[in-house]
Parts: C-alpha cells; sequence; structure tokens
C-alpha cells in the first residue's frame, strides 16, 4: 500500500483516543482530559509518518492521517451525546467516501477498567456499527486497549479477557498505556508506541471475508448511502427512515427508539448535505 491512507479512531468518551493519537505522533496535539466524559467535540485530523516495523525495515514509511472522533456515549445514559457522536462518525465516513479518499483501518480504542461482561453488548454494538454498517464490512478494525500502565505484563490483560471480544471481527489488537505524567513508566510508553505504530502499519487494508451481514441487511443499508458512494444494483433508488432502523436494529441490537431516533438524525444529516 503506499500513498496518503486515513486512519479513523473511535470509541466510547473517555477512553484515551486522544491520548492515544499523542503517543502516536509523539507530541501533545490532540487536546486531552482525565475526565470520562472527554473533551474532543469534533472530528479532528492529524497527519503523521508511520515507519515499518524493525522486521519489515526494507518497505517503505507510510503517511497517514488519523481522525480523532467524538466520543461514543451509551445511549441508555446519555441519548443526545451518543446521537450526536454517531451521526458525525457516519458523516465523516461519508465525507471520506464521497472524496473518494482511502480508510484504510479502523482502531476501537478501550479503555481496560470498562471492558467487562456487563458492557459487552455495548461495545459489540459500537463495533457493528462502524465496522459492519457504515463501513460495509469493507475496512479492518483492530482493538487498542488503554489505561495498562498498572499492568506488569501489559499483554497479559487480553490473555485473561479476550473472550469478551468474541463476535467481534478484528485483524489485530494492542494492549498499551498511553499515560505522560512525570511518574510515567518511560520503557512501557516507549513499548506502547512502538505496538501501536506497527498495529497501524501491520493491518492496514487487510480484508477479512464479508461472512456476517445479511445479502438483505446490507441491500438495505446501500439505499441509506449518498448517491455518489452507492453502488449497483441500488443506484438510483431512495432511502427510507425505516430501511435504516431495520439494519440498526438487527445488525447492531439497537432498542427500537434509539434505532428510531439514528435513523432520524442520519436522514436529516443526508437531507442537509445534498
Amino acid at each position: 500500500m503506499s500513498g496518503n491512507s486515513n486512519v479513523i479512531i473511535f470509541g466510547e468518551a473517555g477512553v484515551g483516543k486522544s491520548s492515544l493519537i499523542n503517543l502516536i505522533i509523539g507530541n501533545e496535539k490532540a487536546e486531552t482530559s482525565s475526565s470520562a466524559g472527554g473533551c474532543t467535540s469534533r472530528v479532528q485530523d492529524f497527519q503523521v509518518m508511520i515507519d515499518p516495523p524493525p522486521s519489515s525495515s526494507e518497505r517503505p514509511s507510510r503517511t497517514v492521517r488519523l481522525w480523532d472522533t467524538v466520543g461514543l456515549h451509551d445511549p441508555q445514559l446519555n441519548r443526545e451525546g451518543w446521537l450526536t457522536a454517531t451521526a458525525e462518525a457516519y458523516e465523516l465516513i461519508t465525507k471520506l467516501r464521497q472524496e473518494n479518499a482511502n480508510v484504510s483501518l479502523l482502531v476501537f480504542c478501550l479503555e481496560a477498567g470498562r471492558v467487562t461482561a456487563a458492557s459487552q453488548a455495548a461495545m459489540r454494538s459500537n463495533h457493528q456499527l462502524i465496522y459492519s454498517v457504515f463501513c460495509r464490512e469493507e475496512v479492518p478494525v483492530v482493538f487498542v486497549i488503554t489505561h495498562l500502565e498498572s499492568e506488569p505484563c501489559m499483554d497479559d490483560w487480553w490473555s485473561r479477557n479476550e473472550q469478551l471480544f468474541r463476535g467481534c471481527d478484528s485483524v489485530g489488537h494492542a494492549c498499551v498505556t498511553t499515560y505522560s505524567g512525570q511518574d510515567a513508566d518511560a520503557r512501557k510508553v516507549r513499548e506502547s508506541e512502538d505496538k501501536v505504530r506497527n498495529l497501524i502499519y501491520d493491518s492496514e487494508g487487510k480484508k477479512k471475508p464479508k461472512t456476517t451481514m445479511s445479502k438483505r441487511l446490507r441491500a438495505l443499508w446501500q439505499l441509506a448511502l449518498p448517491k455518489k458512494s452507492r453502488e449497483s444494483p441500488g443506484q438510483g433508488k431512495s432511502y427510507s427512515r425505516d430501511e435504516m432502523m431495520t439494519v440498526l436494529q438487527e445488525r447492531c441490537k439497537i432498542p427500537q427508539k434509539d434505532a428510531k431516533l439514528l435513523a432520524e438524525r442520519l436522514v436529516e444529516d443526508k437531507k442537509q448535505s445534498a
């Protein structure tokens, strides 16, 4: 793969997406927050050069544009915040598609302490929404687990919790710390930076077979795509809120009330951008 590519970082509010970007680019360009509510209120992008892993040093470096997205809230706790963040993610992906930009990787950022059996359904719903529905299973996804500075061996966390990710397609993961305080473990920070950079370099453009989204749901969602990014045979056909709702409910397991609100927001956003 050569040339510029776009890597979209998404996840709940306050899990450390902006801190992850700062780790990757090597300085504090992205504004961060110590609160669980997060600080990113709009989509931001940052350009960085990613070098190949030491084992592939003969391969060329790549220019990557990292997209820091608004944190996805739990719809049960903050419905309006969830609607806004989800709509903005959809708008970003749609915009890049319309510009024929190369979206090469999705990075699902998660805070270790929030990944539990109780949060598994919400995690899976957000994963399916971005990966299966918005990106139509055409863009690979990786998981980056943050806030592991207290873990003696950060990779041990994945060994203990891997079962929580069953049913969520991915091509890789990294267990890291993004903590940069004065008492930060410099070795772990450097290890984390190398892990994430290597993960991005090795995972961009990897494809997995489309096996989970039914033809019927895929056809319905095609109708909801902007005209410039539709593919035949859906060209020229109109979409409806109810068709969007069907995909959101059946594929992402989003409750009917939330699916209706999100579908209405997406339809309205598309009308305004038409």
